[in-house]
């Protein structure tokens, strides 16, 4: 069989991408494998294989076509594709706003495309929902809660070092007397930036734009500055709204420059509500769905949702994330901890993965506080360790663990190498995983802590109802969660012999079900009996009945 493995460069980092470059290694040992990536690519392989353009791929080219598809910016260069051709899709996510606000950017900026895109991406209900969300962006903050004091107003994302990103729009109060702003910004290809003092323009670029502007400001004029960003091009790895970087920011007031303080927080975090708000109630599947002619998904939830929508008999193959399985090793988690240089006593419980809302990270640390308490005095206390790089917007967690009184307990990591976060997998007594809202894919990281034989603490959700459950507890989200997640984990911290068997689980699901081997086959074999691209199909009665003509012409010839 040839295979075309539709997929991004093996430099363009991403959860996806890690996955699809191991898949591939061992796909590749069974079909001919020819990767097909993006046409602004230069490279010419991917993971050993010769690599081509997208554009270069034809119905001809291959007998299956196989795209890795999930809710990724970079993946939009996928979408014609598979419109011109089909073919057969891995589809990891079921909420698929990111990768469509990319490949149809009209749906950020509205008007009658806008309309139509929404309409092409979720039907009539979707587009009904994503007009509420735009006339909510539209009315913007609420600038009444800004007190005069402040510096940084509304639509300043979190600080990042060496500055911080603006939202869209944003605002800058400065004092009396300010008669100069003086801005160390970078603004990339595709945005073009004003900034104006009431009703008085002081300047419009348009980027790229990497460098120090110096703008003239009236004294005694307005006092709040306002950021306006168009054009947004996208910014590779975030999908944040972002408008521009500011470095340094500083204003002279009576003759004398002051720098601005550009970590200190915003009284607004952002320009009101964004159509990001609503990414899980615009999941903007259709493209994918409807355009596809056969699935692979890791939970038949996924494959549910496809068949429902499609309303129509469609191939669909339930494989599990693949693993690199290991078997039980005794000596795996001190060898672990040594080198990550833990050696605090107490269970060791990490929770990984970028710490973001959506993943729960205040019902863990609340749950997590209860637990200490149920802890006798002279016992070992448990220990957790988020292990990823903080990422929300509207949540202050280093606060919420000074608040609770849990931070001698608690560790945060910050970014992680793909090595370290395993690492601290394997270091761990269990592991701890939440979701909600859910994009409804898998979890990659899950299925990883399960393939290093670990104990794991999941949100109840159907997508991971696939996980094996003598390996996993689940805890429901809503009312009750934080009592019903303290419980769980006091259980497994003070329970060991419950911790082994649950890793023994873990072992063989991950050896029988999921080790990568045995993803590849079945892949391999559910593709031999899943229907061709669409277009492959077409040509295949286009030359029948071409034959068939030839045939009858050469005939009539002969007979005349």
């Amino acid at each position: 069989m040839r295979l075309a493995l539709v997929t991004t460069p093996e430099s363009q980092s991403s959860g996806i991408g890690d996955y699809t470059q191991t898949l591939g290694k061992f796909i590749g040992q069974r079909v001919t494998l020819l990767p097909y990536l993006p046409d602004d690519c230069q490279d010419t392989t991917w993971c050993g294989f010769e690599a081509k353009p997208i554009s270069q791929l034809v119905p001809k080219s291959a007998d299956r076509i196989l795209y890795q598809i999930g809710n990724e910016r970079s993946h939009a260069f996928m979408i014609p594709a598979l419109r011109r051709l089909g073919g057969a899709v891995t589809l990891h996510d079921w909420v698929l706003f990111d990768l469509a606000t990319a490949a149809y950017p009209e749906l950020e900026r509205g008007g009658w495309r806008g309309q139509l895109a929404a309409m092409r991406c979720g039907g009539l209900s979707q587009r009904a929902l994503w007009h509420e969300a735009l006339a909510a962006r539209k009315r913007g903050a609420d600038r009444g809660s800004a007190a005069a004091e402040g510096v940084l107003l509304h639509g300043w994302h979190s600080s990042e070092g060496d500055g911080r990103w603006t939202a869209a729009r944003a605002g800058l109060r400065v004092l009396p007397g300010t008669d100069k702003l003086r801005l160390e910004l970078h603004l990339p290809a595709g945005h073009r930036l004003t900034i104006d003092q009431g009703t008085q323009g002081l300047v419009a670029l348009a980027g790229p734009v990497d460098g120090e502007q110096t703008l003239e400001l009236d004294p005694k004029g307005q006092a709040e500055l306002a950021f306006c960003v168009r054009g947004r091009a996208p910014v590779h790895g975030d999908p944040r709204e972002l408008g521009v970087f500011v470095r340094a920011a500083s204003v002279r007031v009576n003759g004398s420059w002051q720098l601005l303080d550009l970590a200190a927080p915003a009284l607004l975090p952002l320009a009101g509500p964004q159509l990001s708000d609503a990414r899980f109630s615009l999941p903007f599947q259709r493209p994918v769905v409807r355009w596809a002619d056969s699935f692979f998904v890791h939970s038949a939830e996924m494959g549910r949702r496809i068949t429902e929508d499609r309303n129509a008999p469609t191939a669909i193959g339930v494989i599990p994330h693949g693993v690199q399985a290991q078997g039980p090793d005794e000596g795996l988690r001190m060898r672990a901890r040594k080198a990550l240089g833990w050696e605090r006593p107490g269970p060791l419980i990490v929770s990984f993965g970028a710490i973001q809302e959506h993943k729960r990270p205040e019902p863990l640390l609340r749950a997590f506080a209860q637990t200490l308490k149920q802890v006798e005095s002279g016992q070992d206390k448990p220990q957790l360790v988020l292990a990823g790089a903080l990422r929300t917007e509207n949540l202050d967690v280093e606060a919420l663990i000074s608040e609770l009184g849990i931070g001698d307990w608690v560790t945060i990591t910050g970014w992680l190498e793909e090595g370290d976060a395993l690492s601290w997998m394997q270091a761990a007594d269990f592991c701890v995983h939440l979701r909600g809202p859910s994009s409804l894919g898998t979890s990659g990281g899950a299925a990883r802590a399960l393939g290093v034989g670990r104990a794991l603490v999941l949100s109840d959700l159907p997508e991971w109802a696939e996980f094996p459950g003598d390996a996993v507890r689940r805890v429901t989200i809503g009312p009750g969660e934080v009592e019903q997640l303290g419980t769980v984990l006091m259980e497994l911290c003070r329970n060991p012999q419950q911790l082994t068997t649950m890793e023994e689980a873990a072992h063989r699901w991950a050896k029988t079900l999921a080790a990568w081997p045995i993803v590849a086959d079945r892949m391999v074999e559910l593709l031999g009996h899943m229907p061709g691209h669409r277009t492959a199909r077409k040509s295949v009665l286009r030359t029948m009945n071409e034959a068939s003509v030839r045939a009858k012409a050469a005939k009539d010839s002969a007979g005349g």
